[in-house]
């Protein structure tokens, strides 16, 4: 009879451990395909409007700073970071007319 009180826990168990792995797997999954900070309430992120308009690597991130500088809770970074991948590409820009 505790053979069997055993496989029942270990049943139990296992169903719990498969249900745990299911939900972190999931919030692993939005985590990195839809992040709050660039999804909520919005219909299209960053990285869909960049391949769209053909952006390049810095003009990417230029987008993906300045869309999420309100959201992810460290505003003046973000921006700094924007202002930093605008500024490459400023300087890029100017390399190339002279």
């Amino acid at each position: 009879m505790e053979f069997l009180d055993h496989e029942k826990k270990q049943f139990w168990l296992d169903a719990a451990t498969s249900e745990m792995a299911e939900q972190e797997n999931k919030i692993r999954e939005s985590a990195v395909h839809s992040p709050s900070h660039y999804c909520n309430r919005r219909t299209i992120q960053p990285w869909d409007v960049a391949n769209d308009w053909e952006l390049d690597f810095f003009e990417g991130n230029v987008l993906k700073y300045l869309a999420r500088y309100k959201r992810k809770g460290k505003p003046i970074e973000d921006l700094d970071k924007a202002i930093e991948y605008l500024t490459f590409l400023r300087n890029r820009e100017e390399a190339r007319s002279e």
